[in-house]
């Protein structure tokens, strides 16, 4: 989903970037910004992503989990979506399929597993201690 920001003096217009964020990163992002420390405790699961709105970084964040009817890992191109009741394990390379048609686990299992341990690690602790 796109995120559109205008900064005039440190967003240069038009410019574009795959960095990976998330709105629940804009806490923590804000308060870096405004040399703020966030109390303990508090938005543990926001991570500032300042260097790539201010272009220094492609990246961005090196993961996000969605929740939408369920949980998913992105971790830049790849989303990961574990096997639970209602949905099968799935894998999906996001700029290539957009539309999350082609469930590509059986030709990268080992990213799979990498992403289903880091899903767990994230479950068992706020995100600003990974």
């Amino acid at each position: 989903m796109p995120f559109i920001i205008r900064w005039p003096g440190h967003i240069r217009p038009g410019t574009t970037s795959p960095a990976l964020i998330t709105q629940v990163g804009l806490l923590a992002t804000f308060a870096e910004l405004l040399g703020v420390e966030l109390p303990p405790g508090q938005a543990e699961d926001s991570r500032s992503f300042l260097p790539a709105l201010l272009g220094r970084d492609q990246r961005g964040l090196p993961f996000i989990v969605e929740e939408a009817g369920g949980v998913a890992l992105r971790q830049g191109p790849w989303k990961y979506i574990p096997r639970t009741r209602r949905w099968k394990e799935q894998l999906y390379h996001l700029e290539r399929d957009p539309g999350e048609q082609h469930n590509l686990l059986r030709q990268h299992p080992e990213r799979a597993q990498a992403m289903k341990r880091l899903l767990q690690q994230i479950r068992q602790r706020p995100l600003r201690k990974l």
